[in-house]
């Protein structure tokens, strides 16, 4: 059940001393015009883009490293492929907020990782695939096409930390599970370098050629809803699935093993990732314009600006604050109040960039999106 959080936004007006305030849609249309398309290029060209680009050198250095581990299974080796996934999942937390267009086609993003998963429908279905030990199911196309469950990214965390000592065995079971690896770090790769792509061409033009004849969107405004989802479904993810997930009702009622990644221990590495990405949309990536210079460039909302500003410096911060893995922080009463305040706080910025951002800037976003469906 989706938890309600009735007083976020209270705690974090209070916290920085902001008025209330939320211009109508009115207000915004009387507003000078901002430069969305700039805003828009900036988006695509430094932030999606880049990512992409890191996101295909991961996950082409952990294919690598998997073939060559598979060669001569080794502890040595284990332990370098562990570094190597920990730098996917890295790089693809940086992404994991851009769920439209080319993630959403042919259900990438799931396949790249499918998660929640509340019935353990990875466990299943890779358990399904290491018994039946057929090699015609890891061929590239047909294993493109199987259960999203065993393609990505849990699975393989599953197959280096459940019993990643299992390589090592020496037996057919052992070679099979390697060609599984393989199966799994070469469609990673596969979907990886066929988002860049879809970035590079057909994605970027329908973002940049918004509002001209002909385009998707009728205004350059309309351009960037996409990505102010984006934000706000970030942020929503980061709350109810990440942090309410598995700090449940209570320090007795916690669930650690609801956490994103809990068995690698990264949980937490990709919440402050996760921030930070948010962060880049809402200020710009490297020194481009981002939905924070559209705020500045409204009339009397420089206080608005600043408030955003402090509320995503204080996030970060607490976000920073965590010294121990997520799983082993919602057991423990001193580290699980400093969660419990990054998930008022990472609610509160939600619920303001929602009611205040949105209208200020001419970008609606509706309902469903600012929940971050």
């Amino acid at each position: 059940m989706r938890r309600r959080f009735d007083r976020p936004l209270a705690v974090v007006l209070g916290l920085l001393m902001a008025p209330v305030f939320a211009p109508g849609w009115a207000a915004a249309a009387d507003a000078p015009a901002v430069d969305h398309a700039a805003v828009n290029r900036a988006l695509v060209e430094k932030h999606a883009v880049p990512r992409y680009d890191a996101l295909v050198a991961a996950t082409g250095a952990l294919d690598e490293a998997a073939e060559g581990f598979c060669e001569a299974p080794d502890a040595a080796g284990l332990a370098a492929l562990k570094q190597d996934f920990a730098a996917t999942m890295g790089a693809w937390q940086d992404v994991q907020h851009l769920r439209f267009g080319p993630a959403e086609f042919l259900m990438r993003a799931y396949r790249f990782e499918y998660w929640p998963d509340a019935r353990n429908s990875v466990g299943h279905e890779l358990d399904d695939l290491l018994k039946a030990r057929d090699p015609a199911a890891l061929e590239p196309h047909t294993f493109a096409r199987t259960s999203v469950a065993v393609q990505g990214l849990p699975s393989l965390e599953r197959l280096l930390y459940d019993d990643g000592q299992a390589f090592l065995a020496a037996d057919a079971d052992a070679a099979y599970r390697c060609a599984v690896l393989e199966a799994i770090t070469g469609n990673l790769g596969a979907m990886a370098g066929e988002l860049r792509e879809a970035w590079m061409g057909a994605a970027a033009e329908r973002i940049l050629l918004a509002g001209q004849p002909g385009s998707a969107y009728q205004s350059a405004a309309e351009g960037s809803v996409p990505f102010l989802k984006s934000l706000l479904g970030a942020l929503q993810t980061v709350a109810d699935q990440k942090l309410a997930g598995p700090l449940g009702a209570s320090l007795d009622t916690a669930r650690p093993r609801a956490a994103e990644s809990w068995r690698s221990g990264l949980s937490m590495d990709n919440i402050r990732r996760n921030l930070l990405a948010a962060k880049a949309l809402y200020f710009g990536d490297a020194g481009g314009p981002g939905f924070a210079d559209l705020l500045r460039a409204q009339p009397d909302q420089e206080k608005t600006a600043d408030l955003f500003e402090r509320a995503f410096a204080q996030t970060l911060a607490t976000a920073q604050s965590v010294d121990l893995p997520l799983a082993a922080a919602v057991e423990d009463a001193a580290e699980r109040k400093k969660l419990e305040k990054l998930l008022r706080e990472v609610s509160a910025v939600r619920l303001l960039l929602t009611q205040r951002l949105s209208p200020a800037i001419g970008v609606p976003v509706g309902f469903n999106a600012a929940d971050g469906d």
